[in-house]
């Protein structure tokens, strides 16, 4: 970003993050300059170089970055992200209200909560054998289990379903991904077994609907719509080959008994051209082999929900 023409030039240590105001005060910045025009101040006593406005299409989750990294200067010892605000950081999907509203902070008792604009301040007495802490993007978080936990309090069971299977998602072994799972079932229980604060009945009611092959939360949400509207439990994200035993690639939600595969269609033919191409193809290649493809879009999971759930029904029926 670039320093305003005609003003003072800043320390280079303080134009490449967010700052304090004591830090500028020490390196030689006057309190005029940092009172002038290409500066912001995102929180009282912080002061961050003003960026570009952000474009249209810009991740809701890359503007909950920037704001935890402006707040960074303030952090107090032993203050961490907390709930919504660390799922984001460790890269887990929400629902857009839970994005979108002010960060949280925590701190252990007896601390005091932050109580700041544009912040929610929490104080918890978890121990340290449940509140285990952790590093994101450099910025202090609990570790994936205690994250999921603390959403336990405020989402619904189905997002905090989707919210478990990403956490421990356990890809392919022919896409394996350093560091995944972040946390394993076995460990969610045990701490879901220990775990007696806000939210507590909600995550024993989701722990048992959490897969390790989801891949992604429209595809968890679709999952958990087609079981909630008694149709039978789908295989997720199995391997399916054609009639030569060939591999045609896997599916993300298969009825095996009736030849009935569900697929979400995300946004790739806008994003990724290439990848829409591929999908295609292993689309086609499952008509080929017999099976009856439903493709499911945004409109159908979140707006028409129960004419999804019929389209997956009679195709149920007819097989």
């Amino acid at each position: 970003m670039r320093q305003g023409v005609g003003m003072p030039e800043l320390p280079v240590p303080l134009t490449a993050r967010p700052f304090s105001v004591s830090d500028a005060e020490t390196a030689g910045v006057s309190r005029h300059r940092l009172r002038q025009r290409g500066l912001s101040a995102p929180y009282r006593g912080v002061r961050v170089l003003t960026p570009a406005s952000p474009s249209t299409d810009e991740r809701t989750e890359a503007a909950a970055l920037r704001a935890c990294t402006s707040y960074e200067p303030r952090l107090r010892e032993g203050e961490m992200f907390w709930g919504p605000t660390s799922a984001l950081l460790w890269g887990c999907p929400l629902p857009l209200r839970s994005v979108a509203g002010p960060i949280h902070l925590a701190v252990r008792a007896p601390l005091n909560a932050a109580r700041e604009k544009h912040v929610i301040g929490h104080q918890t007495s978890l121990g340290r054998t449940l509140l285990v802490e952790s590093r994101r993007c450099g910025l202090p978080v609990p570790d994936p289990a205690t994250t999921w936990l603390t959403l336990a309090g405020t989402l619904g069971v189905h997002d905090l379903v989707a919210a478990g299977d990403y956490f421990a998602h356990v890809p392919p072994e022919s896409h394996p991904v350093p560091g995944r799972p972040f946390v394993t079932l076995d460990e969610l229980a045990w701490r879901v077994e220990r775990f007696h604060g806000r939210g507590k009945s909600r995550a024993s009611e989701a722990l048992p609907r959490l897969t390790t092959r989801a891949e992604s939360r429209p595809e968890s949400l679709l999952r958990l719509l087609l079981i909630d509207a008694g149709l039978p439990l789908p295989e997720v994200n199995p391997e399916l080959a054609d009639a030569r035993g060939g591999l045609i690639g896997r599916a993300d939600l298969v009825f095996r008994r009736e030849r009935v595969i569900v697929e979400y269609d995300g946004d790739q033919h806008r994003t990724d051209t290439t990848q829409y191409e591929k999908d295609m193809t292993r689309l086609e290649r499952f008509h080929l082999a017999g099976w009856t493809v439903l493709r499911v879009r945004k409109y159908g999971l979140f707006t028409a929900p129960n004419t999804t759930v019929r389209r997956v029904a009679t195709a149920l029926a007819r097989r």
